[in-house]
């Protein structure tokens, strides 16, 4: 059996304690692909010399460097994995780049789905290949029936490659090919606008992951190298101390615990979230979303004062103990119990905020991108079938109040007014002004001026979505120094209490 086959089957076992699997079919596919024996073993090799290495410098006994060694047999494969993740990350990045740019340029010379995918097929040899040939046999044997075809066909593509960018232009394309649209170039001018800074801004992102990691990587390096001092340059006389368990057992755990860390932070930092950024997270929005709409302040008002009231009975108690802290954690709790259901609630309404702030822009931009061929209702309709989640909750209404009112502005002000957002709010209005033009059967160059402003919403859309993927990745990134910071303190308790004791020993 080759070593990359039992590097993946040694994953395979470690990923069952796990709710999902560490390797999906693609990942699988990927390994035996692209990660050679030769890289897998320069991998193995360099993690065992450096183990031994900071093993002989903390001069660690046989039995705990066996112990060391151990746990980086076991975190070879999750380190090996975190590298192979990142690298199958990047690659999708670059299909996906090649895929749009290339899509774009051969659609507007001819605007065919069909031979847009032919063309497409002869330029990739790999990566994207498989799920393009795909699509294309399926619209090409399926091309006498009714239906759906096309979409259908492309969505062999997204559902290998979830990413919005190439929902739109699959929306796009297929819009402009069902509609016969003569003035198509103008919405594919746009959508490559569109792409072209969302290139710029996540390959800005990866540039980050890999900034993010070596600065890691150096407070890892910093935290071992300030522990060592204390063992490599102090005189002989003053380290006995590193005989004890106590010594043995914390540089131990330090070593182990800094491993795990590092593997953990390696893993997460993968990059897979910049590409597929369509949320899967639906029933989870939907309990936040049917939290805020049955929301009652009057029952939830009487139910914290039935809660408040409950736990007043330990300041009660406390009195009557003459206990001080025990009627200070019955205030606390007092005040927790009434104010929980404020706290939940706004909780629950900045998620859903957060949420909209993400998905808004996204919809926005194919609604803009489809009003170069479509009137403004339509273009909003069509929207919906690959508007996230939160959007198609909120734009039901909106187009309902549209229909019973078309000229009447209430329906722009009021949707999504809730949140209070401004930019959102901005937008709106700059829809309402284009269907007052429709109406009035004017051309307005509004709608490349609404694409235009919609990038800033789009590059903060990214951002929220970034900072939410990095969220708990910042948190794990300020334990090294904890860790450091408790194992220097150890070591010197333990210099000074050796060296008391060699004193008194003296004297």
């Amino acid at each position: 059996m080759k070593l990359v086959d039992q590097l993946i089957e040694r994953i395979k076992k470690q990923s069952k304690g796990f709710k999902q699997p560490l390797l999906t079919k693609e990942d699988l596919s990927y390994i035996k692909g692209y990660y050679s024996n030769k890289k897998y073993l320069v991998s193995v090799i360099s993690l065992f010399l450096i183990s031994e290495v900071l093993a002989y410098f903390f001069k660690l006994k046989i039995t705990y460097m066996f112990i060391l060694t151990l746990s980086t047999i076991v975190c070879i494969p999750v380190l090996v994995l975190a590298r192979i993740k990142y690298q199958k990350s990047y690659y999708r990045f670059q299909q996906i780049c090649v895929y749009l740019e290339q899509s774009v340029f051969m659609f507007k010379r001819n605007p065919k789905i069909i031979t847009t995918l032919d063309q497409m097929d002869n330029i990739f040899k790999d990566g994207m290949i498989q799920q393009i040939h795909e699509a294309k046999q399926y619209i090409t044997t399926h091309s006498n029936n009714q239906g759906k075809i096309y979409e259908e066909g492309l969505y062999l593509i997204e559902k290998v490659y979830p990413c919005s960018r190439i929902r739109s232009l699959h929306s796009l394309m297929i819009t402009i090919e069902n509609q016969n649209a003569i003035d198509y170039q103008k919405s594919i001018d746009d959508l490559y606008v569109d792409l072209s800074n969302w290139i710029t801004r996540c390959t800005n992102y990866y540039a980050d992951i890999q900034h993010t990691k070596f600065q890691f990587r150096i407070l890892i390096l910093l935290t071992m190298g300030v522990t060592l001092l204390t063992v490599n340059i102090l005189p002989k006389s003053l380290l006995t101390y590193i005989d004890t368990l106590t010594y043995q057992t914390t540089t131990l755990s330090m070593l182990v615990l800094l491993l795990i860390i590092y593997s953990i932070f390696e893993l997460k930092l993968d990059g897979g979230w910049i590409v597929n950024d369509i949320s899967r997270h639906n029933q989870h929005i939907a309990k936040k979303i049917n939290y805020l709409e049955n929301y009652d302040v009057r029952k939830e008002h009487i139910k914290g004062l039935i809660l408040s009231g409950s736990m007043s009975l330990i300041i009660l108690l406390g009195y009557f103990r003459g206990s001080k802290q025990m009627m200070i954690v019955g205030i606390i709790l007092v005040l927790l119990g009434y104010g929980y259901h404020l706290i939940q609630y706004q909780i629950n309404l900045k998620a859903i905020k957060k949420e909209i702030e993400k998905c808004f822009p996204l919809w926005l931009r194919d609604v803009s991108l489809n009003m170069h061929n479509l009137v403004l209702t339509r273009s909003i309709r069509e929207s919906v079938k690959q508007a996230p989640y939160i959007m198609q909750y909120y734009l039901e209404p909106f187009l309902f109040a549209i229909q019973q009112d078309p000229t009447s502005v209430k329906p722009y002000e009021q949707f999504l007014s809730e949140f209070n957002i401004a930019e959102i709010s901005s937008a709106m209005k700059t829809l309402y002004a284009l269907s007052l033009q429709e109406s009035m059967g004017e051309d307005s160059y509004l709608v490349s001026d609404l694409i235009v402003r919609n990038q800033n919403l789009l590059a903060t859309s990214e951002m929220i979505q970034n900072q939410n993927a990095m969220a708990g990745i910042n948190l794990i990134g300020m334990l090294p120094m904890l860790i450091g910071s408790f194992k220097l303190m150890v070591d010197m308790m333990l210099m000074i209490t050796n060296f008391l004791q060699v004193y008194q020993f003296t004297s």
